[in-house]
C-alpha cells in the first residue's frame, strides 16, 4: 500500500512540474494577446507614411503673359509651350476668330496632298500660280487672293473635314478671305489655342521630315514681323503667322532661342485698340523671351 502511495505522490509531483513549465512558456504569448508583453517594453506601431507629392514647378509664365494684355479690353487668349521641359501654359482655348492664322491649316492640307497622298505636285498650277508659289504667298506674305484660290480649288467642306481628321476641333472655315457679304451674314473663320499649339508642336517635332520642314521654311520667311518678332534680338529666328481684322490681332509662332525653343500664341478678338494690342503683344513677347533667357 505504501508503495502505491509513493508512486501516486511521485506522479502528482511530476504533473505539477509539467503544469508550471507549460504555464511559464505560455505567459508571454497570453500577455501579448492582451496588449502587454511581460518580457519587453510596450512598442508603439510606426505611423503610416504618406507618399511625398512631387512638387509642381512654380508658374512664372502666366503672370508675364497676363500683365500687359489684362490692361486691354477684349478677349485675349494666349498659350506658351517650352520644348526644354515639355510644359504648356495657357489661359483658355475657346474657338475665336482666326483671321489669317487659318492659312496655316490650309497649308498643312496642301502639303499633305503633296507628300502623303501624292496626287499634287509643287509645280502644278492653281489660278496661274504654281502650288509652291501659292502656298508661300498665302503664308509668308498672307496673300488673301492666294488663299481664296486654294479654297476654290479644294473646297471648304474638304478642308474642314481635313481639320477635324487631324484633331483641330476648334478650327473651321465658314467664308473666304475678306468676303464682306459673308461677314455681314455672321460667318467667320475660327481657330483655338489648342489647335494652333498642336499644329506648331507637330511641325517642330517632325521638322526633319520634308512635309514639316517645308512648312517651317515658309513660316521662317514671314514678312509680317511687327508682333512676336518685333522686339526680339535681331539674331533670333522666328517662324510665325499673323492674322488681322478690324477687331482682331493674332500672332502665333515658334521662337528659336539659344536659351531654348518655345511656342507662343496670341489670339486677341473683340478689341477696340489695335495699336495698343499690337504693342502689348510685341512687349509681352520680349518679356517672355527675357524671362526664359534668365
Amino acid at each position: 500500500m505504501k508503495k502505491f502511495i509513493a508512486i501516486g505522490l511521485a506522479l502528482l509531483v511530476l504533473l505539477t512540474v509539467c503544469v508550471c513549465i507549460t504555464w511559464k512558456e505560455r505567459t508571454p504569448a497570453l500577455s501579448m494577446a492582451n496588449g502587454k508583453d511581460a518580457s519587453s517594453p510596450t512598442e508603439t506601431p510606426a505611423p503610416t507614411q504618406e507618399p511625398t507629392p512631387t512638387p509642381t514647378p512654380e508658374d512664372h509664365i502666366s503672370p508675364i503673359m497676363e500683365k500687359r494684355l489684362s490692361e486691354l479690353t477684349g478677349n485675349h487668349q494666349w498659350g506658351v509651350y517650352t520644348f526644354s521641359d515639355g510644359r504648356t501654359y495657357k489661359n483658355g482655348s475657346q474657338s475665336v476668330p482666326s483671321a489669317s492664322v487659318v492659312k496655316l491649316f490650309i497649308m498643312e492640307y496642301i502639303f499633305h496632298r503633296i507628300h502623303n497622298v501624292g496626287d499634287l505636285s509643287p509645280s502644278d498650277t492653281i489660278g496661274g500660280r504654281t502650288v509652291e508659289t501659292l502656298v508661300f504667298d498665302m503664308v509668308a506674305k498672307s496673300d488673301n487672293e492666294a488663299t481664296n484660290l486654294a479654297i476654290n480649288k479644294f473646297g471648304m467642306d474638304t478642308l474642314n473635314q481635313f481639320f477635324v481628321s487631324k484633331g483641330y476641333t476648334g478650327t473651321r472655315l465658314e467664308r473666304k478671305m475678306l468676303d464682306y457679304d459673308a461677314m455681314a451674314a455672321g460667318k467667320e473663320n475660327y481657330t483655338s489655342v489648342d489647335d494652333v499649339m498642336a499644329f506648331l508642336k507637330k511641325m517642330y517635332e517632325n521638322k526633319d521630315q520634308t512635309l514639316y520642314a517645308d512648312m517651317l521654311y515658309i513660316m521662317k520667311h514671314q514678312v509680317r514681323t511687327w508682333k512676336i518678332p518685333e522686339k526680339l534680338p535681331e539674331e533670333v529666328v522666328v517662324a510665325n503667322k499673323t492674322g488681322e481684322l478690324d477687331t482682331v490681332e493674332n500672332d502665333v509662332g515658334i521662337v528659336f532661342s539659344e536659351h531654348g525653343d518655345y511656342i507662343v500664341i496670341f489670339l486677341s478678338s473683340k478689341i477696340n485698340d489695335k495699336n495698343g494690342t499690337i504693342e502689348a503683344i510685341a512687349n509681352t513677347s520680349r518679356d517672355l523671351y527675357d524671362y526664359l533667357a534668365s
